[in-house]
């Protein structure tokens, strides 16, 4: 199951369409590789057998995503509560791997994809690290498998 808000929602359509459409650019792009080739069109023609291989890859990606269609759970709107972690939350945690421990500041979104290169990093609740601390109390410690690694997270606090 895919967990998003209604944000994640439409973002996660948004990527469907751009896949078709990018899908649509692929077999025009094929179309033209056999057109201008030599011969029969297809014997010894790279750039038509790589537009054939990546026609099928985006095909593959789409009719995945679209059996998932089904599957999404929406969260909706939550009232704000202080002491829980929710979508839209800055929260400080601390993760203790078997070696060694670090701190990060996250933020849980409801997003159908996790954007790791904005500060604070943020993290959907589909992540092992999202839905291990989504609806958790503040001070609370819960465990995640991480780089098949099982970890412990303690939520530290929330940031406002």
């Amino acid at each position: 199951m895919l967990i998003v808000d209604e944000k994640g929602y439409e973002e996660y359509l948004e990527e469907i369409n751009k896949l078709k459409k990018e899908y649509e650019k692929t077999i025009t792009s094929g179309t033209d590789a056999y057109n201008t080739a030599v011969g029969d069109g297809w014997h010894d023609n790279f750039d038509f057998e790589e537009s054939m291989r990546i026609e099928r890859d985006i095909a593959t990606k789409i009719d995945k995503m679209l059996e998932n269609v089904p599957n999404i759970k929406v969260i909706k709107e939550e009232k704000p509560n202080n002491s829980i972690v929710q979508i839209g939350d800055t929260v400080r945690i601390k993760i203790d791997y078997p070696k060694f421990s670090d701190e990060f500041l996250v933020k849980i979104t409801g997003n159908y994809l996790s954007n790791v290169d904005v500060e604070p990093m943020e993290i959907t609740l589909n992540s092992p690290i999202g839905n291990s601390i989504y609806h958790k109390r503040i001070k609370s410690k819960v465990k995640a498998t991480i780089n098949n690694e099982e970890v412990d997270i303690t939520i530290i606090e929330k940031v406002q």
